[in-house]
């Protein structure tokens, strides 16, 4: 910068630079303060040469990072008609469509686009095949997946695990991150920790991280203490609004619900009460503000949320978007809140059928319901669902063979099966 303050490549560099800092690396700048210098040096880029195609896409991430969706998507295409050969910008307008826009088959071209323009790109194309899993079009993403072996292990190793997650394979799943134990770690990846928690083999959870963060302890069910931390890392980081998200669900889950408003009503009215699939407001922080407002009183506001999830779901049924059996409980939980029991407990049991282990019950929103003889029956299903997945983690770990020396299961938890 010094050699050649007018070098206009120079200056949309470092723009790009400062908006891709993590919070943790930016110290004492804060995220506006970042925002804020990257304007400055994409202006000044801008000026030296006004058809600098890396600028219009520091521009482009500066509107996305402010909510700015349409003039996000806007300055992208301005970027790529100039250099229709970055990889990285149609990545990141693959995800502006996919994630906060809802144009889902719009978003799958971007991505494969980039993908051709740079086959090497290991990010573009670990998100091509999440993309076209959400489509339902498994035979490509299992091509691409295919492709994705010979190039990053790791990646290939945590989309493998993602894919069965989607189709409901959770012991497939959690196989596959710990046969792939090594490769984790070296990437501090703290899902397969997560996954055994979630099956309540907390010892071996336990054994396998030491990334005791919130995420951990919300499987593990310890909510008070998952708040603790969240609560800590969003007095660190305020402007985070993933933290502040996962906070109010965490919030309405414990049954904090004024707490809970106080965290998701400014995020919901940043994100003007658009639901996307993977954005801050998705369907389980939608349902996470539908209940809190129901709990306090706010039926009109409860509704209102309501209908939008209909309508979201609605949109992804048209779109052809795969159903995730995982994903549609919020929606199946927010049908309870509105009143529509019958139909929550008839879509609550599809859901179980399909061999999700999620309880209704895990949101204090939905105590009201604990007697209910059609809870008693779900609960004990969802439970049977999650006894079944143990034991069959726990019979491929605890066989005279093992299949690998990648966690050795705990004598006790052996013992459950007879081993």
């Amino acid at each position: 910068m010094e050699i050649a303050p007018t070098y206009a490549a120079a200056h949309a560099a470092l723009a790009i630079t400062y908006l891709s800092l993590s919070v943790d690396v930016l110290g004492n700048l804060s995220v506006a303060d970042s925002t804020t210098l990257a304007e400055r040096h994409v202006n000044r880029a801008l000026t030296f040469d006004p058809n600098e195609a890396r600028a219009f896409y520091a521009r482009a991430a500066i509107a996305d990072r402010l909510g700015n969706a349409v003039e996000a998507l806007a300055l992208y295409d301005r970027s790529l008609a100039i250099n229709p050969s970055q990889s990285d910008v149609l990545q990141a307008r693959s995800i502006l469509l996919f994630d906060e826009m809802n144009r889902f088959d719009e978003a799958i071209e971007a991505n494969a686009a980039a993908v051709a323009v740079d086959p090497l790109d290991h990010s573009a194309r670990q998100d091509l095949i999440i993309s076209l899993a959400w489509a339902g079009r498994w035979k490509e993403a299992e091509d691409h997946l295919r492709r994705l072996a010979r190039m990053d292990p790791y990646r290939h190793a945590r989309t493998s695990a993602y894919l069965a997650f989607a189709k409901g394979a959770f012991v497939e799943a959690v196989k596959i991150s710990i046969l792939s134990r090594p490769l984790y770690e070296a990437n501090n990846d703290n899902s397969m920790a997560l996954n055994l928690a979630n099956l309540g083999l907390y010892k071996e959870a336990l054994e396998t991280t030491q990334q005791k963060n919130w995420g951990f302890y919300q499987n593990m069910e310890e909510y008070e203490q998952a708040l603790l931390l969240l609560e800590r890392q969003m007095a660190e980081n305020p402007e985070n609004e993933s933290l502040r998200a996962a906070a109010g669900s965490l919030y309405t889950i414990a049954g904090r619900f004024a707490e809970a408003r106080a965290v998701l009503e400014p995020l919901w009215a940043a994100n003007k009460g658009k639901i996307t699939l993977f954005g801050i407001i998705n369907r389980y922080t939608a349902f996470s503000l539908l209940a809190a407002r129901q709990e306090t009183g706010d039926t009109a506001g409860a509704a209102e949320i309501y209908e939008k999830m209909l309508a979201f779901q609605k949109l992804l049924d048209e779109a052809g978007v795969a159903p995730n059996p995982w994903a549609s409980n919020d929606v199946v939980l927010a049908i309870f809140l509105a009143g529509d029991e019958d139909e929550g407990f008839a879509q609550f049991e599809k859901l179980i059928k399909a061999g999700i282990h999620n309880q209704p019950l895990e949101s204090a929103a939905l105590a009201r319901f604990v007697d209910d003889p059609r809870m008693i029956k779900i609960i004990a299903n969802a439970k049977a669902n999650r006894t079944r997945d143990r034991r069959a983690i726990l019979e491929w770990l605890c066989g005279p063979e093992p299949p690998t020396d990648n966690l050795k299961p705990d004598p006790e938890s052996c013992a459950e099966i007879g081993r």
